[in-house]
């Protein structure tokens, strides 16, 4: 079977909904008030997860709890609850959308953020948390689901990540689509092969996915 890969955030629902500045403005929060972290500790922490070159916010997150000795699950569910996710919108027709194409393709939702905040919104969008997503044919690869050797976490931007979780899961990248809200994500995923179609306002995942329904992937074709 072919595979199909979705971002979360600003593809499953617009980001005029959720942003991604409500998203780290949970996250500081989170540090602040439940580990007390300092302002001077929060930048030399963040400067020396850039200087170690482990990119992204959840990396940051990640040298956080251990510097503070800090459960990093029990801060994403924490983080959570401070995100108000009641302006996403249910969306029942991509729902219906997605469950008629996983005959045809392994559909799964990739997401840089955390297994509980794809459980949030798609609680929002078609009423099921992300073991009710899985149970449906829909996998959830989260943040932690893209690690390096050492195990910091790899971002779809980072060279390898994406390669990475198209091994652990048999996808040949020839054979999979990306759709992402991010250019740089989709720049990586042609990378190594795999076809991308950046995801905008304009440009909205239900009318993509239309055209899935008719057709399946064709090699050497251009997805824009």
């Amino acid at each position: 079977m072919q595979n199909i890969l979705l971002d979360c955030d600003g593809v499953l629902y617009p980001l005029s909904e959720l942003s991604t500045a409500d998203i780290v403005n949970a996250a500081k929060q989170t540090y602040r008030n439940d580990l007390g972290l300092t302002g001077i500790e929060q930048s030399i922490i963040s400067k020396q997860t850039i200087d170690d070159g482990h990119l992204g916010l959840f990396n940051y997150i990640k040298a956080i709890c251990e510097y503070k000795n800090y459960d990093f699950d029990l801060f994403c569910t924490n983080m959570a609850e401070r995100i108000d996710y009641t302006h996403i919108a249910s969306n029942k027709a991509l729902w219906h959308k997605l469950q008629s194409l996983t005959s045809q393709y392994n559909i799964a939702i990739a997401s840089n953020n955390s297994r509980v905040h794809i459980g949030k919104v798609t609680e929002r969008l078609f009423d099921k948390n992300a073991e009710d997503m899985e149970k449906s044919g829909i996998k959830i690869f989260d943040i932690t689901d893209m690690r390096n050797k050492e195990g910091w976490f790899m971002p779809k931007r980072v060279p390898n990540a994406l390669k990475l979780l198209a091994m652990r899961n048999d996808y040949e990248p020839s054979e999979t689509i990306l759709f992402d809200d991010t250019g740089e994500n989709i720049r990586t995923a042609r990378k190594i092969g795999m076809h991308a179609t950046l995801i905008t306002p304009q440009n909205t995942l239900e009318n993509n996915l239309q055209t899935f329904i008719r057709l399946p992937l064709e090699k050497g074709r251009i997805y824009e």
